[in-house]
């Protein structure tokens, strides 16, 4: 990643001391461990207060404006841009920002004071990767480009232009995520207020269709549904039910639907195709109060089943071609939806014969590449677990969507969010470490950190839905992928799916 960096005090380096170094052990705080360092301006620096100023070293987000009465005092946290946290400790006054609120580098974070446990005027700057973990601390004077001792700064000419994104804490972890991709931050309930059976501004869509393409719309009809989307080598399916269809509704669902296609979101920006599927089964019963219509579909059911190849390709293809003519020479055809990048691009020295299902090629070939197949709404997806995010980045809080509190697993988190339809599977959300609850470890399991980046890639969405009821959610489970993957992940002999 690349980054440029400013010193934090407005007296400059040629007028600023360091005071402590970084990663010392002080005798007056307990022999503890100094995880940033201390700097004040020099005697001879003089301004109309006496005092510099605190500068951000580097655009970014305000993260956390805070006062500890035994720790850093009035202190202040920007998310840089750079992806890490950077906390300005012991400020006089509370600094003027909002949480959220965009700094660019160089601006005024706040005043140099000797609040908290301080033992004078200072400034305590400590940058981490991830903000609630300590053992995540870098040294800041290699960010900054001085030295790491006492007494006038001193220059090195070596300040952090490109920064290493693995340090001795996170050995075995590679960034992928580039700084300065653009996150999206949802807003799904703005302007959504709508009267009449929407509630909060819920919008649903069920449409059941035959294989001519003539249909019924169930849209002003109770409905509810449960749909599961997953690249995990599960099926992907949904379970939907439709309260007091007619007759003739009720016999062309029975007799002659064959696909359906589920929308849902908000009134909006937030609303799109969540599911399109194969009917498997399709029944009606009474619950005493209700007739209700259930339909049972899977995501590309016909095609995993019963799609067909019998065509051979010419010397001289590539993988990314021979998957393109699979797709489209297939009994039941297919489109093709996203495929990896990093898919070999080495030539067939010989022709190939395809005579089977077309599945199971499509599996060989990304089996080959360490990447892994699924369909998603009837198109064929290959990816690998390097890949980046091919969308903009879904950012997560508790003010635009976030349900609860999302729980770290072993290979990354699950969580639950209102219903939008941008959350699909291989998308990526990022959520803040502040709003995770870490697992406890066990003896035999894997031990991972929350990613630094905050970002994670979906490898499962269950979306849950009554347009006339309380259920308006997704649950999800996503994998620390996209940002640092763990080490025993990144064997590229072997499938990490």
């Amino acid at each position: 990643m690349v980054a440029s960096y400013l010193f934090p005090l407005s007296s400059g380096m040629a007028n600023s001391r360091v005071t402590s170094k970084y990663n010392i052990r002080r005798a007056q705080f307990g022999n503890a461990i100094h995880g940033g360092i201390d700097l004040v301006a020099d005697g001879g620096w003089v301004s109309k207060n006496g005092q510099p100023d605190l500068l951000a070293t580097i655009g970014g987000t305000i993260y956390l404006v805070k006062y500890e009465a035994k720790g850093f005092g009035n202190y202040c946290v920007i998310r840089g841009n750079d992806g890490y946290y950077h906390i300005y400790g012991h400020m006089r006054n509370p600094a003027p920002w909002q949480v959220g609120q965009s700094i660019g580098r160089g601006q005024k974070v706040g005043d140099i004071g000797s609040t908290g446990h301080s033992t004078g005027i200072h400034l305590h700057y400590e940058v981490r990767q991830n903000f609630a973990d300590k053992a995540t601390r870098l040294d800041p004077c290699q960010l900054l480009g001085i030295a790491n001792e006492t007494g006038k700064v001193q220059e090195t000419g070596k300040g952090m232009v490109q920064v290493s994104s693995s340090t001795n804490n996170h050995a075995g972890y590679t960034a992928t995520v580039p700084y300065d991709y653009t996150y999206e931050e949802l807003t799904p309930l703005a302007d959504t207020l709508q009267k009449g059976d929407y509630l909060f501004g819920r919008r649903c869509r069920i449409l059941v269709s035959d294989d001519n393409g003539n249909g019924r719309d169930f849209t002003d009809l109770h409905i509810t549904f449960q749909i599961v989307k997953t690249y995990l080598m599960d099926i992907q399916y949904s379970v939907i039910k439709i309260y007091n269809v007619n007759r003739d509704a009720e016999s062309f669902i029975l007799r002659k639907a064959t696909t359906i296609h589920v929308e849902a979101g908000y009134e909006g920006a937030y609303y799109g195709e969540i599911f399109q599927g194969d009917i498997i089964q399709a029944f009606g019963h009474w619950d005493g109060t209700d007739f209700i219509m259930e339909i049972l579909a899977a995501d590309s059911e016909r095609f995993l089943n019963a799609g067909f190849i019998a065509n051979n390709i010419e010397r001289g293809m590539t993988q990314r071609q021979a998957v393109e003519q699979i797709a489209a020479k297939a009994s039941i055809p297919v489109k093709i939806n996203s495929i990896s990048d990093g898919l070999k691009e080495s030539t067939l020295p010989r022709g190939k014969v395809f005579f089977g299902m077309a599945k199971d090629y499509l599996d060989q070939i990304a089996q080959g590449s360490a990447a892994t197949l699924y369909m998603h709404n009837g198109e064929v997806n290959i990816i690998k677990a390097t890949d980046l995010p091919k969308d903009r980045i879904l950012k997560l809080s508790p003010s635009s969507g976030l349900i609860g509190q999302p729980q770290q697993t072993e290979l990354g988190i699950k969580a639950k969010c209102l219903l939008l339809p941008q959350l699909k599977v291989e998308r990526c959300v990022q959520i803040d470490s502040q709003y995770i609850k870490e697992r406890q470890l066990s003896i035999g399991t894997l031990q991972t950190r929350l990613d630094p980046q905050g970002v994670y890639k979906l490898a499962k969405v269950t979306y849950s839905g009554d347009n006339r009821g309380n259920d308006w959610y997704a649950e999800f489970e996503a994998m620390t992928q996209s940002g640092y993957l763990p080490a025993l992940l990144t064997n590229s002999g072997g499938n990490p799916f």
